[in-house]
């Protein structure tokens, strides 16, 4: 049985204790039983950005809920990514690296956008992580607003939060590295539990229009939660809209080509709140929004299946097939309590995504064994489908 020491040594703060650790894990008989699925998972964060877990518990819980491959990418940095690499080896798993940031998009009504840079190279690294610093450097002005409009908010509650008390502290003395919006939200959730006691905050919240599920209700009042801070914290997140700050992002023009350069695989993230239905208009959305993101040469669109009804999926499923766009799946993985596993809404969903994790996953191990990715490739094929067909063959190894 694997000794929950050796667990716990994996979130230690000295890297050499952490895959150490994972290395004496690796040779127990509990760690040969686990079971592996197909499943894939592109976007799991750490604590470089904004998560609990160092980049080998990353791994390491990622191999015990069996997955084929783990993706680290965090937000603006790659400080973690060489130990994630190292883990991943360790345990046998298929690993990918890449990481995200926000830019003004400013094409077919879409002001903001989400970007995922996957399948970075080894090589590639450490230039980039120099090239994301005026993305890093940006956040600390767009963080300050966002606690300018959390303490707006608040202010009749007698609630604020000090960005360089309650944010750039958590920043600079642990291991996050970067300004988020969601270190301000986690501030605002330990000020709250500080001087409300949990039904007191729920009915604060709701004053606020801030209506907590069911769910989001009994997690705060549970008599024991060790994650109480992250779960109220995530609440607050999901109702940012109403801390509206006009934040500014570098825009999207060009930024496509210039990681190409690196051979990394860009992705525009669609951002759906509530289930999208099958009509006219949002066929026509769609298409326009699709056209825009081929037209500044992103690789992919990534969503949750799940946001979208059988019909209008397919539709999107078939026009990214149109466009030669890949189909990535949406699904970050940074609050504690989220599984590792995805549940696809159907079988298309889980076939296609999980091609686009293996293209990845190829992409990066050709350009780190012969310098030519699904971007730089110069191999000749017969199109977009041979090439796709190509990278998955090479992710998976076969």
């Amino acid at each position: 049985m694997i000794n929950k020491r050796l667990v716990d040594a994996l979130n230690s703060k000295f890297q050499w204790v952490r895959l150490s650790a994972l290395k004496k894990i690796a040779k127990t008989q509990e760690f040969d039983s686990v079971q592996k699925t197909f499943d894939t998972a592109l976007q799991i964060h750490t604590y470089h950005s904004f998560s609990q877990f160092s980049p080998s518990l990353s791994a390491y819980v990622a191999h015990k809920f069996g997955l084929r491959v783990a993706g680290n990418m965090d937000n603006y940095t790659f400080k973690g990514a060489k130990e994630f690499i190292k883990a991943s080896r360790i345990l046998g798993l298929t690993y990918s690296i890449g990481t995200k940031f926000r830019l003004s998009f400013n094409e077919a009504d879409v002001k903001l956008a989400n970007v995922a840079v996957m399948g970075v190279a080894v090589r590639f690294i450490d230039q980039i992580q120099g090239a994301l610093e005026k993305y890093r450097k940006r956040q600390i002005e767009n963080v300050k607003l966002t606690v300018e409009a959390i303490n707006k908010r608040f202010k009749k509650f007698n609630v604020q939060i000090d960005f360089e008390k309650d944010v750039a502290k958590t920043v600079k003395n642990g291991k996050e590295g970067v300004y988020l919006s969601k270190i301000a939200y986690l501030a605002l959730a330990r000020k709250l539990l500080k001087i409300y006691d949990p039904q007191k905050i729920i009915e604060t919240l709701a004053s606020l229009n801030i209506n907590l599920t069911p769910e989001q209700r009994e997690l705060l009042t549970m008599e024991v939660n060790v994650y109480r801070d992250f779960d109220l914290c995530k609440a607050l997140f999901e109702f940012r809209s109403n801390f509206f700050a006009k934040k500014e992002y570098l825009q999207s023009d060009e930024v496509v080509e210039n990681f190409h350069k690196f051979g990394a695989i860009c992705a525009f993230e669609l951002q759906i709140d509530k289930l999208l239905e099958y009509s006219e208009d949002n066929k026509k959305r769609i298409l326009t929004l699709l056209e825009s993101v081929k037209k500044q040469r992103f690789d992919g669109v990534g969503f949750d299946p799940n946001m979208v009804d059988d019909q209008l999926r397919n539709y999107l499923f078939d026009k990214l097939e149109e466009l030669e766009l890949l189909p990535f799946l949406l699904y970050e993985i940074e609050f504690p309590r989220q599984s590792f596993a995805f549940s696809y809404p159907c079988a298309r969903s889980k076939e296609l995504m999980e091609r686009s994790a293996y293209v990845v996953v190829g992409s990066e191990m050709s350009e780190n064994q012969t310098c030519e990715g699904f971007i730089s490739s110069n191999l000749k094929t017969n199109g977009f489908a041979e090439k796709v067909a190509l990278f998955e063959k090479i992710g998976r190894g076969e």
